[in-house]
């Protein structure tokens, strides 16, 4: 006969065994429920494709307002690539950025903020490094010179030069 203690070690793995197959199934449920999640995303996005209005020729169309639509939806899907980065959105169009921007500007669309890049992020956070850097010098008493005019230069300037008048 088995004694009162080993029947409930028995039963403490038994209940360890039966809440790790409950768990497992239920993990399996939820990667089940992802995956039909996925699959219909997917399917939606491809059935959206199909669904570009062309218009036809037939019907009369406006040219220019064609061209427009077109041109703003090509900036929108390539600032929305280069997250809100103008000179990568430019790059992925083969433009100069100042066009992207004089385009941006015709059309009245804006880089969302939340486009942020990482490396605008990151930009930003080294500015303000660089700024508490400048306060920690200056509250030692500590401050910048300006370099003389003449130091600036990289070359030191001629002094016989004479100017024709």
């Amino acid at each position: 006969m088995s004694s009162p203690i080993s029947k409930r070690a028995e039963k403490i793995s038994l209940a360890t065994v039966e809440d790790r197959a409950r768990f497992e199934a239920v993990m399996v449920q939820k990667k089940i429920r992802t995956l039909k999640h996925l699959v219909r995303q997917l399917h939606h996005q491809l059935a959206s494709l199909d669904q570009v209005p062309t218009p036809t020729v037939e019907e009369g169309l406006d040219f220019y307002t064609e061209v427009r639509r077109f041109e703003i939806e090509m900036l929108r899907r390539a600032l929305k690539a280069a997250a809100g980065h103008q000179k990568k959105a430019a790059r992925l169009l083969n433009l100069h950025h100042t066009t992207l921007n004089a385009m941006m500007r015709r059309y009245n669309i804006h880089a969302e903020p939340s486009q942020a890049s990482s490396e605008t992020v990151e930009m930003k956070s080294r500015l303000s490094r660089r700024l508490d850097h400048r306060t920690e010098i200056r509250s030692l008493g500590i401050r910048p010179t300006k370099p003389r005019a003449a130091e600036t230069h990289k070359r030191p300037l001629p002094t016989n030069v004479t100017f024709p008048r």
